[in-house]
C-alpha cells in the first residue's frame, strides 16, 4: 500500500513539473525538445515539487535610453546642393537600339552634353557675358568706340556664342529643333535672336546709322546673366509670377485717384480752373502731387 501510494505521488509530481515546464516554455518563447528539457531541468523546484519564481534578469529590467546621434547638417546641405546641381546636368542619351548614322550622331551629341554640363565651359560663356556686357559700356567712350582691341574681343565673344549655340542644337540629338521648341524655347530663341543681331554683316548691310541701333540691340546680352545666374533668374520668375497682383494693385490706384479726381473737381473747380478743368487733367494733377513732382508750382 505504502509502495503504490509513493508511486502515485511521484507520478503526480512529475505531472505537474511537465506541466509547469510547458508553462515556462510557452511563456519564455522557448521551442520544444532539448532546450524546452533543458528549460525544464534548469527550473529549480521548491521543497514540496513547485516551480521556484526566479527574479527577472537585470538586463531584461534595464531599458536603453534612447540614443540620439548628431546630425552633420552642413553635409546634409552640401549633398541637397549636390543633388540640385545633378538634376540640372543634361543627362546623356542612351546608345541601344542605334546603328549607322544615328549611332554617330547620337555619340557626337552626348560629347555635346558633356561639354555644356562642363564647368570649364560655362565659366568661359559667363566671362564673355560679362565681357559683353562690359564692352558696349565702354564702346559709348568716344575715344573707345572704334578701338580694334574691343572690335576683336566683340568677334571672339560673338563666336562663343555662336559655339554655345551650336552645342546646344546638337545636346537635343536626334530631335535638333526642340532647342527652339523645347521646355526651355523662350531661352533660347531669346539667345539665338541675340546671336543672329549681333553679327557683323548687319552693319554693313543697313548702313552707319544703323549701327548705334545694332549696339543697342546688343545690350539684350546683359540678359543672358539672368539665366546663368540662378538667384537672379528666380527674382525674375517671381516678378513675372506677380505680375497679375500688380495688375490690380494699379487697378486699385486709378480707382483711388478717380475719386479723388471727382472729388477735387466738385471742391476746386470754380477756384484752380488749371488743374481741375477736367477728370484727367485732374487725375493727372493727384499723380503729380503724389510723386512731389513740381510741388511748388
Amino acid at each position: 500500500m505504502l509502495a503504490a501510494r509513493a508511486a502515485a505521488n511521484r507520478k503526480v509530481a512529475d505531472a505537474r513539473r511537465a506541466k509547469e515546464a510547458n508553462e515556462w516554455n510557452v511563456v519564455h518563447d522557448v521551442a520544444p525538445g532539448e532546450e524546452g528539457s533543458d528549460a525544464t531541468a534548469a527550473t529549480p523546484l521548491n521543497e514540496e515539487g513547485g516551480k521556484v519564481e526566479e527574479a527577472a534578469p537585470q538586463n531584461e529590467a534595464k531599458t536603453l535610453a534612447p540614443t540620439t546621434t548628431p546630425v552633420d547638417t552642413s553635409a546634409d546641405a552640401k549633398d541637397e546642393v549636390k543633388k540640385e546641381e545633378d538634376s540640372e546636368k543634361i543627362r546623356l542619351i542612351p546608345l541601344t537600339d542605334l546603328t549607322g548614322f544615328q549611332l554617330c550622331y547620337v555619340r557626337v551629341a552626348n560629347i555635346a552634353i558633356g561639354t555644356l554640363n562642363n564647368t570649364w565651359f560655362n565659366s568661359i560663356v559667363m566671362l564673355c557675358i560679362s565681357w559683353a556686357s562690359l564692352s558696349v559700356g565702354l564702346q559709348t567712350y568716344p575715344t573707345l568706340g572704334e578701338s580694334i582691341i574691343l572690335n576683336d574681343m566683340d568677334l571672339f565673344v560673338l563666336a562663343v556664342f555662336i559655339l554655345e549655340a551650336f552645342i546646344k542644337i546638337m545636346a537635343e540629338g536626334l530631335y535638333p529643333w526642340r532647342f527652339f521648341t523645347g521646355k526651355e524655347m523662350r531661352w533660347n530663341c531669346f539667345d539665338f535672336a541675340i546671336i543672329v543681331m549681333s553679327l557683323p554683316i548687319w552693319g554693313s548691310a543697313l548702313g552707319g546709322s544703323s549701327i548705334a541701333i545694332l549696339r543697342m540691340l546688343r545690350l539684350m546680352r546683359i540678359m543672358k546673366l539672368v539665366k546663368r545666374i540662378p538667384q537672379l533668374y528666380m527674382i525674375v520668375m517671381g516678378l513675372i509670377g506677380g505680375l497679375k497682383s500688380i495688375g490690380y494693385i494699379m487697378l486699385l490706384l486709378f480707382l483711388v485717384f478717380y475719386l479723388y479726381a471727382i472729388s477735387g473737381m466738385y471742391a476746386w473747380q470754380d477756384n484752380d480752373t488749371f488743374h481741375f478743368r477736367s477728370v484727367p487733367i485732374a487725375m493727372i494733377t493727384l499723380f503729380r502731387m503724389s510723386t512731389l513732382e513740381n510741388w511748388a508750382t
